[in-house]
């Protein structure tokens, strides 16, 4: 696909043992690309470890490969690292000295804000999902699709185009899913998984997320938020919640929406959406980053401050 695709698959040809990454708070593109190329590189004889040290989410339980992610601190010395969607080291899960690790690191993303940080550097701001991207490197690879990296491609792109909605899917979006349908995926089976299987108590919380919703601005603005003791209550992990900002996304009107959750006392993770308002740059301002329409940051603030610093730099876009 590109000459950075295959720069990277004659490092994994060559190499023998690599460790992949993911960014804090694993999301479906992040896993689901995680899994397909750690099973494409396991397929063509190398060691990869695929480290992850939260826990997974229960709407991705479903996916194959899923056994072998470890939960553990990478132990040893690696030829190379493959950091997936990390805009920059700081967005590496917390205790891991990537550079102490690997002799080579290899940075794969397709956020347009990334700081290109590695030895070796993929970024591709107009794929729908890294997932698009990692198609095309398992391809350069000359690893054939089997179920396994199939689906987990699939359910990558869905959940990062927000069930192909998004501004970001594309012509190339919808060949690399035809591609991935030549292996006999269920598809409802996927989105209902991933979107419409829910436990009591995640509807139970749903609920009082929706109960919680604040407008402001004429309804332009929207928000709702999540408490550490809400968690505790309903007895969700935070992140089976990771969807819930796309219920809020549905208000009429709303040109921007905001979703709290708390960490802890004083950090406050939000993700935002857009249908006028570029979100990614309100994102930055608080370290984050993201699409036009989709991102995320984390503000170190106790949640009724950060409500208002949020909303407030939001206001100040909506207006220009």
């Amino acid at each position: 696909m590109s000459k950075d695709s295959r720069r990277i698959s004659e490092i994994l040809k060559t190499k023998e043992k690599f460790i992949i990454l993911p960014h804090v708070y694993i999301d479906g593109d992040d896993l689901g690309s995680m899994l397909a190329l750690g099973r494409a590189i396991g397929k063509i004889g190398k060691s990869v470890l695929r480290f992850i040290p939260e826990p997974i989410p229960e709407i991705f339980t479903f996916l194959p490969d899923i056994e072998y992610i470890s939960h553990k601190a990478p132990p040893g010395s690696y030829d190379a690292a493959i950091l997936l969607e990390c805009t920059d080291l700081q967005r590496l899960p917390a205790g891991v000295d990537i550079k102490k690790i690997a002799k080579t690191i290899i940075n794969i993303d397709h956020h347009p804000d990334n700081k290109f940080y590695a030895d070796f550097n993929w970024v591709d701001p107009g794929a729908s999902a890294v997932a698009e991207m990692v198609y095309f490197l398992i391809k350069d690879m000359d690893v054939e699709l089997d179920y396994e990296i199939a689906i987990n491609l699939y359910t990558a792109i869905l959940t990062d185009t927000g069930g192909f909605q998004y501004s970001n899917v594309t012509s190339r979006t919808h060949e690399v899913i035809s591609q991935l349908l030549s292996i006999p995926i269920k598809t409802d089976e996927v989105y209902r998984k991933v979107y419409h299987e829910k436990s009591p108590n995640v509807l139970r919380l749903q609920g009082k997320v929706m109960a919680n919703l604040e407008l402001s601005d004429e309804g332009k603005i929207a928000w709702s938020y999540i408490t550490k003791d809400m968690l505790e209550q309903y007895a969700v992990d935070e992140g089976d919640t990771q969807n819930f900002v796309e219920e809020i996304n549905q208000i009429r009107g709303a040109q921007a929406v905001l979703f709290f959750k708390e960490i802890d006392a004083k950090k406050i993770k939000v993700s935002l959406r857009s249908s006028g308002v570029p979100v990614n740059k309100i994102a930055a301002f608080f370290g984050g980053g993201g699409h036009l329409r989709a991102a995320g940051c984390t503000v170190e603030a106790p949640l009724e401050e950060a409500v208002k610093q949020v909303v407030s730099k939001t206001r100040e876009y909506l207006n220009q």
